[in-house]
């Protein structure tokens, strides 16, 4: 197989720290995750911010005629084309086009194994720049994502194996605050899986608030818990 899809449980939509607010008649461009089987559709955008669009308020966007990019799951993409509300009353993107980017902020590390495994390591909290409570104190809705990601460009295949259910460790540090927590894989099969080559390994978790309470810089780093030299480290910033 050519690397694990992780199920992403959330995503973003942008870097605005506000809702974003769009016209009904409007062709718009949306940054953000695709997500399989989610909430009733197929193929969805998914976000962290809420949408709000012709009278509707979510973070799920539905992807008309989803399986044309299905080979973007688990992607943080652009995508462009007509918001529209659908049957079902929800907000459903016809995409016209899509293509993956890489969220602001995203960091890389390549681990060195030999003359043959060069893996490539990414990580991003995404948005880098958020805010919990706006100027009055309310809740801006957002919901930030750690995306770690496993690339192999090379043409060895990359074997990774796992003794327990314990997949990603991960720890926040703040000025005055620490956090920390474990990934658990319970699919058994999952313990001994490979990347082959132009394959990734993706695992996206949601960062609470108590990860990061307070205004100010931190720094999120994330590593496979049991096999040494998968770490990486990035910076971003309560405000």
């Amino acid at each position: 197989m050519r690397g694990i899809r992780c199920v992403l449980a959330l995503a973003v939509l942008g870097h605005r720290l506000a809702a974003a607010q769009l016209q009904s008649d409007t062709t718009v461009t949306l940054q953000g995750f695709v997500q399989e089987n989610l909430e009733g559709a197929r193929w969805a955008l998914l976000s962290p911010l809420p949408v709000t669009a012709l009278g509707i308020r979510t973070f799920v966007i539905e992807l008309a005629k989803g399986d044309r990019w299905s080979g973007l799951a688990a992607h943080y993409v652009s995508a462009s084309g007509a918001l529209l509300r659908n049957q079902t009353g929800q907000l459903s993107l016809v995409a016209d086009s899509m293509r993956e980017v890489e969220p602001p902020g995203t960091a890389h590390a390549t681990l060195i194994r030999g003359m043959t495994q060069h893996p490539r390591i990414s990580l991003a909290v995404v948005p880098n720049a958020f805010a919990w409570n706006d100027s009055a104190g309310r809740s801006t809705g957002v919901n930030p994502v750690i995306l770690y990601g496993i690339r192999n460009d090379r043409s060895t295949t990359i074997y990774l194996v796992l003794q327990s259910n314990d997949l990603l460790c991960v720890h926040v540090q703040g000025t005055t605050s620490m956090w920390d927590t474990t990934t658990v894989e319970l699919n058994p099969t999952y313990h001994r899986f490979l990347i082959q080559h132009g394959g990734e390994f993706r695992q996206a978790l949601q960062l609470p608030p108590e990860a990061a309470p307070r205004p100010g810089a931190y720094i999120a780093t994330v590593r496979l818990c049991e096999i040494e030299g998968y770490e990486i480290t990035t910076r971003f910033e309560v405000r």
